[in-house]
């Protein structure tokens, strides 16, 4: 997590209220790899948005969707915490807090705060589900300011079907999170029922100088949040897209997944985007008992061999920028408390690649819409 008023030097450069920069950028996803690259983001005098699947079935979130209709609020209070430009921890853990799994607190029992927050507004039946957002969403900026805005991806409720090579389809996300290493490969995921992406998702989207595919559950989050209806057609709108790759590989959804397997099949929910702008892949080393120990689930490293780079660079991607990625702080934080989920990225390392590429991708837009200007001047000075 970032230090409490730390900066990284390049946003020294100017304060963020006077930002010269015009610089957009979206982080699509959930989980806890959306809000680990907006955390890093924020800390640049850039604009930064978000957009979160909103399709979790398991767990408080999917429970309180299926009682209530409601949508899962889960991964889109944990993007909404990551916009927090100051880390407020008192916040976070008003939010985060849980009520025991205990039959005295009857259906509070085992549901977050924020959770029974998003409910509390939508069963009001005072305000419709997009009011319902954004008194969420305002009522925490004026606790302490959000940088960005957060956005569902869609407002609809719709559940993730997960269709296998054998053929055999499974309803609902947390299917993805139980499924076994021996049962047949993910062929495709998709909605059911079909939804649209929410208005203010796509504009995001499709302003974006550079759009960020998160890294974290794959199917579940990653490839999810591309999956309502305008969503694809908004990314092949923005100036690029960027993916910083799992640092392991997941038993469950990517098993013995290659870093073009995930490109590929990235590339193959956004089909009128031919190449990501970028590919971010780890190459720090992990320790041999933390590695012994994702082995022993049946989880490994995604690296990157030159060969496969060549071949990214050469139908997959424009750049594939490597370094190293791991959270070190928060892995000896985990290893010296004896805690599993040793490895996630460091936000900061993330952050400064990725702006480098967005404002690669800013550049490179700005110089295009100004050729088109130019273009359609001559067009009219040609028409006198």
């Amino acid at each position: 997590m970032n230090l409490i008023g730390s900066r990284p030097p390049l946003a020294s450069l100017v304060e963020p209220d006077q930002s010269q920069w015009d610089v957009r950028m979206a982080v699509l996803g959930g989980g806890t790899g959306g809000p680990r690259v907006i955390r890093g983001l924020i800390n640049y005098p850039i604009h930064v948005d978000s957009v979160t699947t909103m399709f979790d079935s398991g767990g408080s979130s999917g429970e309180l969707g299926e009682r209530f209709g409601i949508q899962p609020p889960s991964d889109f209070t944990r993007a909404i915490l990551a916009h927090v430009a100051a880390e407020n921890p008192e916040l976070e853990l008003l939010l985060t807090a849980r009520f025991p799994k205990d039959p005295f607190y009857g259906m509070f029992a085992g549901h977050p705060v924020g959770n029974i927050a998003f409910l509390a507004l939508e069963a009001s039946g005072l305000y419709t589900r997009a009011e319902a957002i954004r008194i969420f969403v305002n009522a925490l900026k004026n606790i302490r300011g959000i940088r960005g805005t957060p956005y569902p991806v869609s407002l609809e409720r719709a559940h993730i079907i997960t269709t296998l090579a054998d053929g055999s389809k499974h309803k609902g996300e947390a299917y993805l999170d139980h499924r076994s290493v021996d049962e047949s490969p993910i062929s495709f995921i998709e909605l059911d029922p079909p939804v649209i992406a929410y208005v203010g998702a796509v504009e995001a989207v499709q302003k974006a100088d550079l759009a960020v595919t998160a890294m974290g559950s794959f199917y579940g989050s990653t490839i999810a949040t591309l999956l309502p209806m305008a969503m694809p057609e908004a990314l092949a709108m923005a100036g690029g897209i960027a993916f910083p790759i799992p640092l392991m590989t997941m038993p469950n959804e990517t098993h013995g997944y290659t870093p073009i397997d995930f490109v590929e099949r990235l590339l193959r929910h956004v089909p009128s985007v031919k190449k990501l702008a970028a590919l971010l892949a780890n190459d720090g080393p992990i320790p041999l008992e933390v590695e012994a120990e994702y082995a022993a689930k049946g989880s490994y490293p995604v690296r990157i061999t030159p060969e496969q780079k060549k071949e990214l660079e050469a139908t997959y991607c424009d750049e594939v920028i490597t370094g190293n990625y791991i959270d070190e702080n928060w892995m000896r934080l985990q290893i010296d408390t004896g805690k599993e989920g040793k490895l996630r990225h460091n936000s900061d390392e993330l952050a400064k690649d990725l702006v480098r590429v967005a404002h690669r991708q800013y550049q490179k837009r700005r110089k295009e819409q100004s050729g088109l200007q130019l273009a359609d001047l001559l067009q009219k000075l040609e028409a006198v």
